[in-house]
C-alpha cells in the first residue's frame, strides 16, 4: 500500500494542502488513499463533462474514467502542479529572509505567551519571565537587523496613519446619539486627519535616516 503524504496541489496562485497517496505506477494522485484526484481543467475532463464524470465517481466506477481526466504528481499538461508537501514547505521557509524568519519566531513565541496568559493566568510568574525574555530576544534582534527593525517601525507607523484616516472618515458620518453638531464632527475629522499626517511624516523621516 502506498504511503499516506502530505501534498500540495497547485493552480497558479492558489495552493491546498491534501492527505493523498501517490500511484507509484502511473503516478495519479489518491486524496486520502481512496478517491482520485480528477484535473478539472485537463482536455479529457471537459471533453467528458462534469454530469458523466461525476456520475462515474459517485459509483466510483474508477476504471471507465478517461486516463486524461486523472492529475498526477508533478506539472499536468493542464498547469496544475502536485507536489510533496514537505518539500513545498521547506523551500518556502529557505526562501524567507533570516532576519523575517527570526522575527516571525519571535513574535509567535510573544502571542502565544500573551494569550497563555490571558486564557490561563500565571500564578507562579514562570510565563512572565519567558515573555519578558522574548521581548529580550526582540531587542537583540532590532540591534542585528537595523534594517528589517527600521522597515518595520515605518509599516507599522504607515498602518496607524491609516487606520487614523479611516476614522476620519467615519467622523463625518457616525455619531451615536445624535449629539454631535456639523463642527463637532468636522473637528474630529481634521484631529484624525491631523495625527494620521504627524505619523506619516514620522515614517517617511524614519525612511529618510534610513
Amino acid at each position: 500500500m502506498a504511503k499516506m503524504q502530505r501534498l500540495v496541489i497547485i493552480r497558479g496562485d492558489v495552493v491546498k494542502r491534501v492527505p493523498g497517496t501517490i500511484d507509484a505506477g502511473d503516478g495519479t494522485i489518491w486524496l486520502m488513499g481512496k478517491y482520485p484526484l480528477i484535473d478539472a481543467e485537463s482536455e479529457a475532463t471537459k471533453t467528458i463533462g462534469k454530469d458523466a464524470l461525476t456520475a462515474l465517481m459517485t459509483a466510483q466506477r474508477y476504471a471507465e474514467i478517461p486516463d486524461g481526466c486523472f492529475a498526477r504528481y508533478g506539472t499536468n499538461p493542464s498547469g496544475l502542479i502536485i507536489r510533496d508537501g514537505d518539500e513545498y514547505d521547506a523551500e518556502l521557509r529557505a526562501a524567507v529572509p533570516p532576519a523575517l524568519r527570526a522575527r516571525r519566531e519571535i513574535q509567535s513565541e510573544i502571542e502565544r505567551l500573551v494569550a497563555s496568559i490571558r486564557e490561563h493566568g500565571d500564578s507562579t510568574g514562570a510565563k512572565y519571565i519567558k515573555l519578558d525574555e522574548a521581548k529580550g530576544r526582540l531587542r537583540v534582534w532590532q540591534e542585528k537587523y537595523p534594517e528589517a527593525a527600521l522597515a518595520e517601525r515605518v509599516a507599522k507607523l504607515r498602518a496607524q496613519a491609516e487606520h487614523q484616516r479611516g476614522l476620519a472618515k467615519g467622523a463625518l458620518i457616525y455619531d451615536a446619539d445624535g449629539s454631535l453638531s456639523r463642527e463637532d464632527q468636522q473637528r474630529r475629522h481634521d484631529d484624525f486627519m491631523a495625527k494620521a499626517t504627524e505619523l506619516e511624516n514620522e515614517a517617511q523621516e524614519l525612511e529618510q535616516k534610513g
